[in-house]
């Protein structure tokens, strides 16, 4: 049986930048203004922490705050993760009452709703002390016992038990593109009880999977004569579930995008889940030119919709293979 009272605390819009969410976080908690918006259920608004609390008549209650930290990787934000990335969240943890008389946890609530909160098949997780975290960070920390901190911290579906009053760091690594919508919890049960109070904890981001590749192109010979050319392409999708809708055209919706690749600036219309092709080098004679450089410096992608301001994601470094078919 649960018994639970929450109040929702949300960063406010979906495009803001780290560091204007991290200052709307501060605001909420100095004014503590309750706000409750359906964040999780809604695509438009599909990225966020927050914190919740849970309580009893008692006062025995439990608060949980949430919030991303992209500190470590300037290169990445919450509009930016691609599959097999590190996602970091830190967690803080409170309670009332007497710590050694209740029990605390964190369950993940692995479900198979759609949006790609099955632990162990849509993403993995792992949560770490803030003190672990720290000398699995180190690099100055043998591979061992690195590899044992690691081993420790995996998240299962039956949860893990967790300390109040204390600070935590959560690594989400999403296994496939997507809208990401986890509806983890933290709780506090009584010794000898089975009723427990909990705080909901929704952790939702968008995720995409983005390849690059050339592929060489030879045309039509000419006194047994030929000429190649390389073309280069990219193409990221969003995802496959029917709430997967990221980079999706709409009405009223353009997206465009920008490629630097050898120093040179590409652009076009971007259509998701399809190759695109942005640059072709110049056919010669013979065999075409080897490709030395096979990383794309940067992709930017354009939301542009009306009365919205203008969408700017950016992936960064992105390696490309040969393929041998368009």
């Amino acid at each position: 049986m649960m018994l639970r009272r929450q109040q929702w605390f949300y960063t406010l819009t979906r495009w803001q930048t780290f560091k204007q969410r991290m200052g709307t976080v501060a605001k909420i908690a100095t004014c503590a203004v309750v706000m409750s918006l359906a964040a999780c259920g809604n695509n438009d608004d599909p990225n966020g922490g927050g914190s919740a609390n849970g309580g009893d008549d008692n006062g025995a209650g439990i608060k949980a705050m949430l919030k991303e930290n992209f500190l470590d990787d300037p290169k990445h934000n919450i509009n930016s993760i691609q599959v097999g990335e590190l996602v970091r969240y830190d967690l803080e943890v409170t309670g009332t009452g007497d710590a050694k008389d209740f029990d605390y946890k964190f369950n993940p609530k692995s479900d198979p709703n759609g949006r790609h909160a099955r632990l162990g098949k849509d993403y993995e997780a792992w949560m770490f002390t803030e003190a672990n975290y720290k000398v699995y960070k180190d690099q100055k920390t043998p591979i061992a016992k690195r590899n044992k901190i690691m081993q420790e911290a995996e998240l299962k579906e039956t949860g893990m038990t967790i300390q109040p009053n204390a600070k935590y760091v959560m690594l989400v690594k999403p296994m496939c593109p997507g809208t990401f919508q986890l509806n983890a919890e933290c709780t506090k049960t009584k010794k000898g009880e089975e009723k427990n109070i909990g705080a909901d904890i929704p952790i939702c981001f968008n995720c995409t999977k983005v390849e690059g590749w050339w592929f060489v192109h030879q045309d039509a010979s000419v006194f047994h004569l030929f000429e190649s050319h390389n073309k280069f392409y990219f193409q990221i999708n969003d995802g496959d579930e029917a709430a997967d809708k990221y980079l999706t055209q709409r009405e009223n919706r353009e997206i465009t995008y920008s490629v630097i690749y050898n120093g040179n600036k590409y652009g076009g219309k971007f259509v998701e889940g399809r190759p695109i092709l942005f640059y072709s080098d110049k056919p010669r004679l013979g065999e075409a030119s080897n490709v030395h450089n096979q990383t794309i410096t940067s992709i930017n992608i354009y939301i542009t919709e009306l009365g919205r301001e203008t969408i700017n994601i950016t992936y960064y470094d992105i390696k490309m293979n040969q393929r041998y078919s368009e």
